[in-house]
């Protein structure tokens, strides 16, 4: 088994195996493909087992989205493994007023709309997953607030106003490999140009477009 395959990977080549061959140890290689040892299956599917079930229980029930521990952890795995990734921090512009003004149930629908969104684009463009969750968006609004591009609530002051539509706002950084960066410094940067993307009217994506050690971060659109 090589050294990058995964423990989901690898019960999917176990399941692919002749039945009397199915239960055979798996051998190991080094990421240089020598042999590093023996890997029995039923232990391979009791750690599988293990690992989904501790991410069932850190999940956001209404999403089903990983909670934070388990994001720190793959971000740390990620880090250690020393390859670069990009990081996304995604926020719903004016959530709280579409929620005061529709109520939770009609709220909880829109986060599931958005957690259905970010998978399906999980890996490609942010973009153009901030401009679909815009489109799919418009259904979960009354008639006249959709022709009138908004509602009419109250800020966090009390103050009435008007807001415009539910749009996305997604910041980015990406690790390229730059020694001394943590899971806390990547969400303090995600969370520096995610800060700039709600600055922007609409649905936005921002990243950092500077090295992450020679700091201020710089945005980039």
């Amino acid at each position: 088994m090589p050294a990058t395959l995964t423990a989901d990977e690898a019960v999917e080549m176990v399941r692919r195996r002749p039945a009397g061959r199915r239960f055979d140890p798996l051998i190991l290689e080094t990421e240089h493909g020598r042999y590093h040892g023996l890997l029995l299956v039923d232990v391979l599917l009791a750690e599988v087992s293990r690992l989904k079930v501790e991410y069932a229980l850190q999940s956001n029930p209404l999403t089903g989205l990983p909670g934070s521990l388990v994001f720190a952890r793959v971000v740390e795995s990620r880090l250690a493994e020393g390859q670069p990734f990009a990081l996304g921090w995604a926020d719903i512009d004016d959530f709280k007023p579409f929620n005061d003004r529709y109520g939770f149930t009609r709220g909880d629908e829109v986060l599931q709309l958005l957690a259905r969104t970010l998978g399906e684009h999980f890996g490609s463009a942010s973009q153009a997953a901030a401009h679909a969750f815009s489109e799919r968006v418009l259904a979960h609004y009354d008639a006249e607030d959709r022709e009138a591009g908004g509602i009419a609530s109250v800020d966090r002051q009390g103050t009435p106003r008007r807001f415009g539509l539910l749009s996305l706002s997604i910041g980015i950084v990406t690790w390229r490999g730059e020694a001394g960066i943590d899971y806390r410094r990547l969400v303090e940067v995600a969370a520096e140009v995610k800060a700039a993307a709600k600055r922007t009217p609409g649905p936005a994506v921002v990243s950092n477009a500077r090295d992450l050690t020679s700091g201020p971060w710089l945005p980039s659109r």
